[in-house]
């Protein structure tokens, strides 16, 4: 058989951001002519008209430069703090944008819910949306009640992103029902993606939300603990309640909401409890309770 053609993932105006501010941010190439000279060198420009190639950095040299991602001083670039830690996160610098827009806007709102950064890094380019499909009628009316919350504007219902936006806001309320203890069986069925999918967006999600807390790090703003728990309470599907017991090794979130239900809410309140209590705990059982008592050093 004919091999099929192959085509460069340059391709992409994101793709052609992050490598041009990678190029900048390591110092491989600090002025126009050496990172021209060196994107033409790829397997992009071989399949590229070269004055399409052109204007594409062009856009991408101004685009990173009104947005702080790097300066220019006497025709030589240099990548700012911004610049360097959106690089280091291997993060589109859009969704860097993005992120930063939202950090911002929270500083301003005061007490921000789970939906309201969950929504945000669904709206990077980083995250691949779940499309809206006929049924999904739900998605508005959990938009009505949620709106307010939100650290971006909702487009107009005629705009031609209102769908986007929607697409993006089902990804962040399937996020919101995973880390509410919402089954994985119950949110495939209802969502329309299988395990694969939902693990991967779960994947995802914690790394936008490590890139987010970074960012807030550098910006200081106030939002780095309200994000490090979220993190968590992504990774392992549960409610911030039970972040204490997710700690213990083996102890995922029905384990830990089995634990939880039964009255020991932390770890410290399983100290001391007998062997044989513990194990008769649904979900738990001898040899789970038995690793429980050696983590916390009850047993030697």
């Amino acid at each position: 058989a004919e091999p099929e053609p192959i085509f460069s993932k340059l391709g992409t105006e994101s793709a052609l951001r992050v490598h041009i501010l990678s190029i900048i941010a390591s110092g491989f190439a600090r002025d126009k002519e050496s990172i021209v000279g060196f994107m033409g060198s790829t397997f992009y420009a071989q399949q590229s008209d070269t004055f399409l190639l052109m204007d594409s950095i062009k856009e991408v040299f101004q685009f990173l430069e009104k947005n702080g991602f790097i300066e220019i001083y006497d025709d030589r670039f240099t990548a700012t703090l911004f610049g360097e830690k959106t690089s280091s996160l291997y993060i589109d610098p859009l969704s860097a944008l993005q992120l930063r827009k939202a950090l911002e806007r929270a500083g301003y709102y005061g007490e921000i819910h789970s939906y309201s950064y969950l929504q945000a890094i669904c709206s990077t380019p980083d995250m691949k949306s779940i499309y809206i499909r006929g049924g999904d009628e739900w998605i508005e009316d959990r938009l009505d009640n949620i709106r307010h919350k939100l650290l971006f504007d909702v487009p107009d219902v005629d705009d031609s992103e209102y769908e986007w936006f929607l697409s993006d806001f089902k990804t962040a309320s399937l996020l919101e029902d995973w880390i509410n203890e919402v089954s994985e069986a119950e949110i495939s069925s209802k969502y329309g993606v299988g395990p694969g999918d939902i693990h991967a967006i779960i994947e995802t999600a914690e790394w936008l939300l490590h890139a987010m807390r970074e960012l807030a790090r550098i910006y200081r703003f106030e939002s780095v603990p309200e994000l490090t728990d979220l993190i968590m309470r992504v990774k392992h599907g549960c409610k911030k309640e039970l972040l204490n017991l997710v700690s213990l090794r083996n102890i995922g979130r029905v384990r830990a909401r089995a634990l939880y239900n039964a009255g020991f809410k932390t770890i410290g309140s399983l100290r001391g409890v007998p062997l044989e209590k513990l194990a008769k705990i649904p979900n738990i059982g001898k040899k789970v309770a038995m690793s429980i008592k050696k983590q916390i050093g009850d047993i030697p």
